[in-house]
């Protein structure tokens, strides 16, 4: 017994009769379940109603409260948050917080670490998930971490460069799971950053030549 006979035997969602083809030739008829059309009418509801709308910016509460929940669950946040305080306690002298950078200096980004005053911030208004949260949050404190620390580099843009790559690839690259477009990712990331202090053409030589050496450098993760 088929499902349309079974289901219209119980006497529960009778099947309409639908002609397929060209009715005037005489076409196939088939047999569709009020639930499909339920459905149907739901998805093309929610279309009409939703489309493709992108969630909206976070507020700051609701910035800090994402922000004070991955604090406190995210070991990557953890390791290197225990890892610039052994380095540098006064690194993070300010904090970490949650504001809207539209109408600064930083409106463009999703967040920075402000060497001035020692704190890292999260750009409210281009951040969209948790996620986002996450791999920004990261990926700052990464640049604090790296300003505890000593190396040797050509010049100072060679020093911005592999901190951007580092950034990158420990942040919002890390979760892509192929190497060739993570690879990209962190690049093109890198390029972006280091190219507002030295011009385009330079920030690409300069991100090949620290490329592969500041990739691996997992610091603070072994």
């Amino acid at each position: 017994m088929d499902h349309n006979t079974r289901t219209h035997r119980q006497g529960i969602h009778k099947p309409y009769k639908v002609r397929m083809g060209d009715p005037l030739k005489g076409g196939e008829v088939r047999l569709i379940s009020p639930l499909f059309l339920l459905s149907l009418s739901l998805s093309l509801f929610y279309t009409m109603i939703i489309g493709d709308k992108q969630p909206e910016p976070y507020s700051e509460r609701k910035c800090t409260e994402e922000l004070e929940s991955i604090l406190k669950e995210s070991p990557k946040v953890r390791a290197l948050l225990y890892g610039i305080q052994t380095l540098n306690r006064n690194a993070l002298k300010s904090g970490i917080s949650c504001r809207a950078c539209k109408g600064t200096t930083q409106e463009s980004r999703m967040g920075y670490y402000d060497t001035t005053y020692k704190r890292v911030v999260l750009c409210c208004d281009h951040i969209k998930t948790r996620e986002e949260i996450e791999h920004t949050l990261v990926h700052e404190l990464t640049h604090a971490f790296d300003s505890c620390r000593t190396g040797q580099f050509k010049t100072v843009y060679h020093r911005i460069a592999c901190g951007e790559v580092r950034a990158s690839a420990l942040g919002q690259c890390a979760p892509i799971m192929s190497q060739t477009h993570r690879y990209s990712c962190i690049w093109n990331d890198a390029v972006r950053s280091t190219e507002i202090h030295c011009g385009t053409k330079t920030a690409i030589r300069i991100v090949n030549e620290v490329f592969m050496h500041c990739i691996q450098d997992k610091s603070p993760f072994h």
